[in-house]
This record gives structure tokens, sequence and C-alpha cells, in this order.
């Protein structure tokens, strides 16, 4: 049971869909940060209009405070911080780095919130890689910040299991659970002078930043590895191909019976069902996007076109 019984104030810095999820636990869980601080509206789609992140964007709906930074780092933002007189500063899936003087201006060491179980997928991409690489088992870290990235002592550790057909949607969401129980024990051992802080055990490993390369599909590889990178970028920014000429996402699957195979990327309906060869046995698309076009299932996309025979490619080509 918490004993807090100080007075204290913290700010919750965050912009990627994780910080989204997490801060949506805090506030349903009412253990609301003072302030929320993110990141200046980027130019996003075909017209390039400032938009904001999914941080900025889920505030918007509820009113909390809102500070945006061009230059977290900058001395502006330190010394508005500092003018609050903060007790804790919370870090989670920003994606820029924060240097000191700005990791120094509340009372106690700043804390990152990390969707693995560090030292494992230490990095920008820990949920996609950890879904790529078809692991039964993740968690969530909760560290002091140090210098060396996601390299800090261990505060709070919560292991969870991924289902073979998670998505990182739906992983994400099981991750950003237990955060508020696990910050508000944090947070009182920090007040009450019981803080534990332990190494990271075990081999690191990093989660590199997804390249826009590695979002489209290379039919050629096997069906698992295919299967895991199109949950590992499921809802968003999406398993690509082209077909007929057209970006095409591919949102959701599911592998095959043993013997069902064709050429890599060819497409046969088979009943109401999608499939598409990869480099062993075919692989059934469940859910895709077209270019321009919303979400739909594979029943939707089968009606109206004749499908058997043609291809999803990995690179465009000019028809």
């Amino acid at each position: 049971m918490s004993t807090i019984s100080f007075h204290y104030s913290w700010v919750f810095i965050g912009s990627g869909y994780f910080a989204r999820e997490v801060l949506k636990e805090l506030y349903f869980s009412e253990f609301i940060p003072n302030l929320v601080a993110t990141t200046v509206d980027k130019p996003a789609g075909r017209g390039l209009r400032p938009s904001p992140n999914p941080v900025k964007d889920f505030l918007l709906d509820i009113g909390l405070p809102l500070y945006e930074v061009s230059k977290v780092n900058s001395e502006d933002t330190v010394k508005y911080f500092k003018g609050l007189n903060l007790s804790f500063l919370v870090v989670c899936d920003f994606g820029k780095i924060l240097k000191e003087p700005i990791l120094s201006v509340a009372k106690y060491p700043a804390i990152n919130i990390h969707p693995s179980t560090l030292p494992r997928y230490r990095g920008p991409a820990p949920i996609e890689r950890a879904i790529m690489d078809g692991v039964k088992e993740t968690g969530v870290t909760i560290t002091e910040i140090t210098m060396d990235i996601d390299a800090g002592p261990v505060l709070a550790i919560k292991k969870v299991s991924v289902r073979e057909n998670e998505t990182k949607g739906e992983l994400m969401k099981k991750l950003a659970k237990p955060v508020p129980q696990m910050l508000r024990k944090v947070f009182d051992g920090y007040l009450n002078g019981t803080i534990e802080k332990k190494p990271q055990e075990g081999e690191p490993s990093y989660a590199p930043k997804i390249s826009k390369e590695e979002l489209f599909i290379d039919w050629c590889e096997k069906s698992i590895v295919i299967f895991n990178k199109i949950r590992a970028l499921s809802p968003v920014p999406g398993a690509r191909a082209f077909f007929r000429g057209k970006l095409i996402k591919i949102l959701n699957s599911k592998l095959c019976e043993e013997g069902l195979s064709f050429l890599p990327g060819e497409i046969r309906v088979i009943g109401y069902r999608l499939v598409v060869g990869t480099g062993d046995r075919a692989l059934e698309i469940l859910e895709l996007q077209p270019e321009g076009k919303r979400v739909m299932r594979a029943k939707e996309f089968i009606v109206g076109r004749h499908l058997d025979g043609e291809f999803f490619h990995s690179k465009e080509v000019l028809r």
C-alpha cells in the first residue's frame, strides 16, 4: 500500500503511440501528471500540414495542461521546467535524447518508462522488434535515466506474455496497463526513502528504429517471418506491398495449413480466403488497406476483383 503523504508535482514527457497508451492509463487511473510535455506539430500526409502527435491528439480530447517543445534540451525549456518546482520528470516514448541540465530539473532523478524487459531491446523500437523476433514474453521497465540510453538502474519491472497473433497495437495496450501502479510505487519509494535500484541483468540487445525499407514485405521470406512483420507493424505504420502499381498495407494475417504453397507474392482466392505465396507455405491475408481507401477485411477486397494469378510485389512494378 502506498504511504505517500507528501505534496509533489510531476511532468510526463512523451510523443509516440506507446506514450499515448500510458497516458491514457494514467488518466483513467486518476494518476494524472501536473503537466504533459510533447513535441510541436510536424508536417504529415500528402499536404504536409502540421499534425499533432499521438500524445497531443489524446490531450486535445481531455484538456490536460500541455507544453510543446521544439528543443527539449534548450535553455528556455530548462528554465521553464525549473520554475515548476518539479519532484519528478518522467519520460516515455519521446523519440529525443534528454541531456543535462534538463535531466536535473526535478528534485529526484529523471525516470524512463520503456516497453521491454531491459536490458533486452534497448532503443527506439522495442515492441516492433520483439514481435518480429516472435518472442513469447516481454514487459515494461521503469529505470533512472543515465547518459547511456536505456541502461540506467531498474526501479520496477513487469513481465507480460505475448500471444501468437498479438499485434503491436494490442501489445502496447497490454504493456501500458500496469504502468500507473508501477509508477506510484516508484514515486512512493523516492518520497519515503525506500527506493530500490537494481542493475540491469543479462546480455543487452538493441532495437533499432524501423527503416522505410523494412516496412515492405519480402515475399521470398518464410511465412512466419512475414506473419511476424505484419503484426509488428499493425496498425501503424503498417507492413506494405504494391498491388497493381499502388501501395497497399497488410494489417492482419494468419499462417495457412502445411502443404499449401504458391510462388512468392502470388495471390490465390480460395472460397472467400485471400491467400498469398511466400518463401515456404502460403499466408492468408485477413485485413488490408489499399492506397487512398479505408481498412477492409479480405472478403471485401476480393469482391469485384479478379485476383487469381496476380501478385503482391515488394517494389513498385510499372504496368
